[in-house]
């Protein structure tokens, strides 16, 4: 249910708090980055008003994934004695992955190549933020390659640039270092947008286009994960250029810091704004 409540500071402006929320909207986005949210009864702005919206809390998981179906989920593994040596594609579904997880699924993956779930593992440099590829090669493998350069989780783990690395059956074990460091996580910030209220024309973006974001939310003070609960002591009061229109709905959006709709892998998110007049 929208729900709308209206006081009054004075007798010169209008105060209308809105409540809205992906869970309680009619039209949501599948991905929940964006949602209609209704204006019950519309909002009518007079003509000689100059109104402004404000955003005074959010809630919002930190959930944005880090590997995205068919954009950076892959890594081409050869082994000799598997599949006649032909290339082995382990694959992730879009999630937000740790560098563990991603190793308990590669641990999955080369079992259902009937070889020990060991026999590739992903380890973490603490002191350089750099993983290290360790091989364990075995009659089962024979020599195992990683193809870098046909792997597209190459950049996350550090290794874009990187060529092709083979370790031999003869020599056992063998580890080769990552050139780059990991990217686990580039998100930098959500930037909450209102779409429908004319707010584009006074904010801009990092390459001069115009935006109608209301607010960007940084997670500070939480974990990967976690829930983050904006309040603003002092939130931006954005023109919206909208006097005497009628308003029956706008759209609310999760966007990221290049105002790509952001999805929330799921969850609910959740604001409270104020349009003042």
């Amino acid at each position: 249910m929208n729900i709308l409540l209206c006081n009054y500071k004075d007798m010169a402006e209008k105060r209308i708090t809105i409540f809205a929320s992906s869970a309680s909207s009619t039209s949501v986005s599948a991905d929940k980055s964006n949602f209609v949210y209704t204006f019950n009864p519309p909002l009518q702005i007079p003509k000689d008003k100059n109104p402004h919206i404000e955003l005074v809390g959010c809630e919002v998981y930190w959930n944005v994934p880090n590997i995205n179906l068919g954009v950076n989920n892959t890594m081409e593994i050869t082994m000799t004695n598997v599949n006649g040596g032909s290339p082995n594609v382990f694959t992730l579904e879009t999630g937000l992955y740790s560098l563990s997880a991603i190793n308990q699924a590669l641990q999955t993956f080369l079992h259902s190549l009937n070889v020990s779930s060991d026999s590739i593992e992903l380890i973490g440099q603490s002191a350089t933020s750099k993983i290290l590829a360790h091989c364990r090669c075995t009659s089962q493998t024979g020599n195992i390659s990683i193809n870098w350069s046909n792997s597209t989780l190459s950049t996350l783990l550090g290794f874009d640039g990187a060529s092709t690395f083979t370790a031999l059956l003869s020599n056992g074990e063998t580890s080769v270092l990552a050139p780059n460091i990991a990217v686990f996580n580039t998100f930098r910030h959500y930037c909450i947008e209102a779409r429908g209220l004319n707010i584009g024309s006074h904010l801009y973006n990092e390459v001069g286009r115009n935006k109608p974001v209301i607010a960007a939310i940084i997670p500070a003070d939480v974990s990967v994960g976690e829930r983050i609960i904006y309040e603003p002591i002092n939130p931006l009061i954005i023109p919206c250029e909208i006097s005497g229109q009628t308003i029956s709905h706008c759209t609310f959006a999760l966007t990221n810091a290049e105002h790509i709709l952001q999805t929330t892998s799921g969850e609910d998110w959740s604001l409270r704004c104020v349009i003042s007049y």
